[in-house]
């Protein structure tokens, strides 16, 4: 992905999410040690959990 291409994407992820989701989703998706599965396991629980805590890192992601 370009930068151009990324620097959208973080536009439109930081319109949704909190600035530090929109950052750790960005990085989740950088990160080739991420599968698929557990990208989406972590935005399903960044989903459930961004009215309890705007900081809050799912654990599959923890060494992002």
């Amino acid at each position: 992905m370009t930068n151009s291409e990324m620097d959208k994407l973080g536009a439109l992820l930081e319109q949704r999410y909190s600035l530090f989701h929109a950052d750790l989703i960005m990085r989740a998706i950088s990160d080739e040690s991420v599968s698929r599965e557990d990208f989406m396991h972590g935005c399903e629980e960044i989903l459930a959990s961004e009215v309890d805590d705007d900081e809050y890192t799912p654990q599959c992601w923890a060494e992002i």
